[in-house]
């Protein structure tokens, strides 16, 4: 996560967080070049990284993680606003799927051998199944009001929860979306599509000028995964679709985007 001298931004991953990251770090290290040593005036930035807490192998588990939680903002930094990116659901699994951190060895959220047993060609998984592989093998559990949901909705919600022992839990239960959304922390979300406009509205909030914004606005994306460039990306988007249309509509409930 990202902490600054008046704000929070969230690397929720997959969704534009890299572009965020590289655009903050280089609008901040010009503002202090600009400041005497000694001015009062200097603005703060931090690239701060949490234990990685959300990762069950043995391997990632507990180290540096730039990826960290609404619930690991650390107590310094728990008054000021909070942002993240919001994607939209099926595109972002899509790139999931491209990136295939997924298929590291340290990653993996069960033995290779179980894994195998039910998926044979694994980490070679088509996108069916790498979706079914993700139900099965998946850390967590949503429940709300009964209705059971998949991981894509079950990540968003662990992600955001306010409470850490609310989010230690592996079946997180709720009795409806009123709940979900009383345990999730307050979050502004910038919308992916229109990325470079709404973080720079956002640090003219914060106190930048329309000057130092301006690469801001021209900046391309990083970090774009093969998902960008598939000829049959249509068809990818029907498929997850399909597979996620519940996880999808409560994630843009909970989002309000």
């Amino acid at each position: 996560m990202i902490i600054t001298d008046s704000f929070v931004f969230l690397n929720y991953p997959k969704t534009g967080s890299t572009f965020v990251r590289e655009a903050l770090s280089e609008l901040y290290k010009k503002k202090q070049k600009k400041r005497w040593p000694w001015s009062r005036n200097k603005r703060y930035f931090e690239m701060y990284e949490a234990p990685n807490l959300r990762d069950v192998s043995p391997e990632r588990s507990g180290k540096p993680y730039p990826h960290g939680t609404y619930w690991q903002i650390p107590q310094r930094a728990k008054h000021l606003p909070v942002y993240t990116v919001f994607r939209e659901p099926t595109r972002r699994a899509i790139s999931q799927y491209y990136y295939a951190d997924w298929k590291r060895k340290e990653g993996l959220l069960a033995h290779t051998k179980l894994i195998k047993s039910q998926f044979p060609n694994f980490p070679e998984l088509q996108l069916e199944e790498y979706l079914a592989f993700l139900r099965i093998f998946y850390p967590r559990d949503l429940t709300i009001g009964g209705v059971k949901y998949g991981p894509w909705a079950t990540d968003f919600v662990h992600f955001f929860l306010r409470d850490r022992d609310v989010a230690n839990k592996k079946n997180l239960q709720f009795s409806n979306i009123d709940e979900v959304r009383d345990k999730m922390g307050t979050v502004k979300f910038i919308n992916n599509s229109n990325l470079n406009i709404e973080l720079a509205e956002i640090l003219m909030i914060h106190g930048f000028t329309s000057r130092d914004i301006s690469e801001i606005q021209a900046k391309e994306k990083s970090n774009v995964s093969a998902a960008s460039m598939s000829q049959n990306l249509a068809e990818q988007r029907a498929i997850v679709t399909d597979a996620m249309q519940d996880d999808a509509r409560l994630i843009h409930n909970l989002a309000n985007i």
